[in-house]
């Protein structure tokens, strides 16, 4: 159920990060607004294609030591000046077990927004500057998909960038991708120290785990029924995949 929930707070960060940033580029980029330009209505008629992809791998390791400590009589140096100095003596004999395991899960969620959807139904506040809040993990106050809207509306906007009269965008496709990891750990090491008997003194703790999320959202801009779209989109899922088999190595 955590995991459940983790993932309906992304889905929503990002659909909210989404709307904030198409409201925010028809508002600074519309004719006559405070940046110029030839105005970005036609956002209204694009669409947003999501792709979700999670990879987990959780690691386990039990790494046991012990060694058998067997005093023995002391030594006595004899010097000719300073004194006699004592040294102690010991048998130390160490035995240790190393055993880890290690299991990766990989997921893959896509959905599609219609930008003009989002406008008029997503109970976004119109007073909203940022999507803090509507996710509960950190991160996810970092992703910037609003800002990359903006930035890439404004240089469709602009007609010295790229000549064009408004009515439509000059850019066809707008793609960003952004990847979070996200590790969490712990572990566990009792050390027992007697006279004839250490346990776990070594470098490696006795029992640790480890899980890293790694995250992979790419968002894909267009046209509804774009053919392009449909391309860039496709593109970007077999790169997604070919990273993920990549960082699996």
């Amino acid at each position: 159920m955590e995991q459940t929930f983790r993932e309906i707070d992304l889905v929503n960060h990002i659909k909210c990060e989404i709307h904030l940033g198409v409201r925010e580029a028809l508002r600074v980029w519309k004719p006559g607004g405070p940046a110029g330009g030839n105005g970005v209505e036609w956002l209204r008629d694009w669409q947003a294609k999501v792709t979700m992809k999670l990879v987990v791998d959780d690691t386990t390791s039990l790494n046991p030591s012990i060694a058998v400590v067997e005093p023995m009589h002391n030594v006595i140096s004899v010097f000719s000046q300073g004194g006699n100095v004592t040294s102690a003596q010991s048998f130390t004999m160490g035995a240790g077990l190393q055993a880890s395991a290690q299991a990766t899960r990989t997921e893959t969620l896509a959905f599609t927004y219609r930008l003009s959807d989002l406008l008029e139904h997503d109970p976004l506040p119109a007073n909203a500057k940022s999507c803090k809040g509507h996710g509960k993990i950190p991160v996810l106050g970092t992703l910037k998909i609003d800002e990359f809207i903006v930035t890439k509306a404004g240089m469709a906007a602009s007609p010295d960038a790229i000549p064009n009269n408004g009515k439509i965008s000059p850019l066809t496709v707008f793609s960003n991708q952004v990847t979070f990891i996200v590790t969490t750990g712990g572990s566990l090491n009792p050390v027992w120290k007697l006279v004839h008997f250490s346990g776990n003194t070594g470098n490696n703790a006795l029992l640790s785990a480890i899980r890293k999320k790694t995250q992979d959202v790419i968002i894909t801009m267009g046209p509804v029924d774009s053919d392009e779209v449909f391309a860039v989109y496709n593109a970007n899922l077999t790169g997604q995949a070919v990273a993920a088999a990549l960082r699996s190595q």
